[in-house]
């Protein structure tokens, strides 16, 4: 595919509305990550970052399940407290609802990444998967801390989305995967 001068790819502008969604700071602080084991890291936490949320059967046949994600340069710190987020970080959730089984959370995080709302969406953002998930997408408001289980971090590859049980972490001495499972559970 060629470009002309001026044009961006589906996959640039989810990745720049992501930033402006989510507010990534020009000048991101190295983020302080503390270990179960005890051991600190510090540098810039890479990618979109997931937390677990709710994930429960509401009346009938009707599942629904809540996720959080941000960007790795909003998080200051992870600690046993939980993740801690840049003051004035928007920490995003995504509600998801389907009918007769549980919503699938890489299809709504496909669905978004490949669809995303407009810049300046109101605080809400409504839509649908290809199996007919409704996915909810919002703005939490401004938060310090949220005690969450890390998922790991989302990426595309082509058109397909993966969660890698992991997070990179940008060192002076290189890049750093630290594995959901060294991480607290909260």
């Amino acid at each position: 595919m060629i470009k002309k001068e001026g044009q961006m790819t589906k996959h640039m502008k989810a990745s720049i509305l992501i930033m402006v969604v989510f507010g990534i700071s020009a000048a991101a602080s190295p983020a302080e990550i503390t270990k179960r084991n005890g051991e600190t890291v510090k540098g810039e936490i890479k990618g979109l970052i997931v937390q677990q949320g709710l994930v429960e059967k509401k009346k009938g046949d009707m599942y629904s399940s809540t996720f959080f994600t941000l960007n790795g340069t909003d998080i200051v710190r992870i600690d046993n407290d939980g993740v801690h987020y840049q003051p004035g970080s928007d920490v995003g959730f995504l509600i998801m609802t389907k009918k007769c089984s549980a919503p699938d959370l890489i299809e709504a995080l496909e669905t978004w990444i490949k669809d995303p709302p407009p810049q300046g969406f109101p605080v809400l953002w409504l839509k649908r998967t290809p199996s007919g998930t409704k996915i909810t997408l919002g703005k939490r408001g401004k938060e310090s801390v949220i005690r969450n289980d890390i998922l790991g971090e989302f990426r595309m590859s082509k058109d397909k989305g993966i969660i890698v049980p992991a997070i990179e972490v940008v060192t002076a001495d290189g890049i750093v995967k630290i594995s959901v499972q060294e991480l607290f559970d909260y």
